[in-house]
Parts: structure tokens; C-alpha cells; sequence
């Protein structure tokens, strides 16, 4: 972790079962790997040399990094209207609804805007939930804001650590902790931009 957090490695992964390799994360959404006994690097991916790393940076950022995420809020925000504006103007009146949803075959304007209404009222939950998720994930906190104040309950504080170049003994904080939850292992460990390196633990069964 201290030979790599100056290329920009921001947390790894510690070999388990499903992968039994180092898995690096970088600040720039690369990913690396490398052997659990001398830690030689085997793969180093990203989207330039992945195809799943390609889709996968398309998916959530349009390969602009920040600026493709908030571009795709906005564009989620578009799409979030369009589908409640469309939710009322479909939206039928009492005894109606089989009608509304009746595929008709001619003449061909009806057809495709038959098949627009009904197509869309059927799928509109799946939309409405892939696009409010897509969403939430571009705006987290303000999502978390919005359905805390909905729903109740306070965000809990979190602890401002001060960091510190003095070594940590990791040793006897992962002997208490391991003391604490017995069926945890250490999964991860993260250097934050304080220089505090970070280690979660994650609790079996």
C-alpha cells in the first residue's frame, strides 16, 4: 500500500476465496492485481485496455469522469420527467384501464402510439426504479437528505480522525477488533487523501 498510494491507489483488496489476488483500486477507476505471496503485479486494467472496464466507465460516467456523472443526472432528471409527465397523460379514467392498454393495429399512427402508451404504462415501474437508483447514485446526499427527511431519523455524525505519520501497530487493533467480532476477517484496506490508511473488517455469516 505504501509503495503504490503515491500512483494513485486509493484501497486494496485482500485475497479470498472468489479471487485469490491483491485487488487495487486507483483514483482514476483502474484497477490492478497482484500475486498474494510476493505481491508482483499480474494485471493492471482500465478502460483503455478492458472492454468490461469500457462499459463499465461509459455506464456511470460517459468516460468524462465527474463531469459524465453529472451530465447523466441531468439527463436522469430529464427522464424522471418525462416518465411521470407520460404516467399523466395516460393515466385513465375510472373503468377505462383496459382500453388504455389495448394494443390497436390500424391505422398506423394509432398502432405506434397504442404500442408507446401501453408498452410504457406495463414497464413503467422497472423505468421509474432504474432511473430513480441512477439518479440517487449521481446525488447521493441529496437523495439521503430527501428520504431521511421523509421517512425519519437523523444521519449519524461522522468522526473527523486527525491523521498521523506516527506507524500504526496494526497488530493489536486487529486483535481487538478480531476480540470484538470474532467472525470477521479484514477485507480492505484504504489510504484516504489524509494519509490515514484505513482497514475494514467484514463480518462472516
Amino acid at each position: 500500500m505504501a509503495e503504490w498510494a503515491p500512483r494513485g491507489v486509493r484501497s486494496i483488496d485482500l485475497p479470498k476465496a472468489e479471487l485469490p489476488v491483491w485487488q487495487a483500486y486507483f483514483a482514476n477507476g483502474e484497477r490492478a492485481y497482484f500475486g498474494p505471496d510476493d505481491g508482483t503485479l499480474l494485471l493492471r486494467r482500465g478502460p483503455d485496455n478492458d472492454v468490461l472496464m469500457w462499459l463499465h466507465e461509459w455506464h456511470v460516467a460517459l468516460l468524462a469522469h465527474d463531469t459524465g456523472k453529472q451530465v447523466l443526472g441531468i439527463i436522469g432528471w430529464i427522464s424522471l420527467g418525462l416518465l411521470l409527465s407520460g404516467l399523466y397523460l395516460w393515466w385513465p379514467k375510472p373503468g377505462r384501464w383496459r382500453s388504455h392498454l389495448k394494443v390497436h393495429a390500424q391505422p398506423p399512427a394509432r398502432r405506434w402510439a397504442t404500442w408507446h402508451r401501453s408498452s410504457g404504462a406495463l414497464l413503467l415501474p422497472l423505468l421509474l426504479m432504474a432511473t430513480v437508483t441512477g439518479v440517487g447514485m449521481v446525488y447521493g446526499k441529496g437523495f439521503h437528505a430527501v428520504l431521511t427527511a421523509a421517512f425519519g431519523g437523523a444521519a449519524p455524525p461522522t468522526p473527523v480522525l486527525a491523521g498521523t505519520v506516527e506507524k500504526v501497530a496494526w497488530d493489536p487493533v486487529l486483535n481487538q477488533a478480531l476480540h470484538a467480532l470474532p467472525s470477521a476477517r479484514l477485507s480492505r484496506a484504504s489510504n484516504d487523501s489524509s494519509g490515514v490508511i484505513r482497514k475494514p473488517l467484514c463480518v462472516i455469516g
